[in-house]
C-alpha cells in the first residue's frame, strides 16, 4: 500500500513480534483483511469480473488494463 506508515523492529524484538501477531490475529477474526487470492474484482476499463490477484494480473497482461476494483456481490 503507497504511502501507509511503516515501522521496521528488531527482529530479536520478541515482544513486538508478539503483539504484532496478535494485532493481526484480532484483524483477521474481525474480518479486517483481503483474502487475494478468492476476492473478487472487476476491471475498471471493460468491466470482466475476475476471482483473485492471479487472475487480475492475467487480465493485465492479456488487455494492459491495469484498473480494477473490489466488486462485492
Amino acid at each position: 500500500m503507497a504511502g501507509a506508515p511503516r515501522r521496521i523492529f528488531d527482529p530479536l524484538d520478541h515482544v513486538a513480534e508478539q503483539r504484532a501477531l496478535l494485532a493481526a490475529r484480532q484483524l483477521q477474526a474481525a474480518g479486517s483483511f483481503t483474502n487475494v487470492s478468492r476476492f473478487t474484482l472487476r476491471c475498471a476499463q471493460c468491466q470482466q469480473g475476475l476471482v483473485g490477484a492471479h487472475e487480475a494480473q492475467e487480465h493485465a497482461k492479456a488487455t494492459g488494463h491495469a484498473n480494477f476494483e473490489e466488486y462485492r456481490n
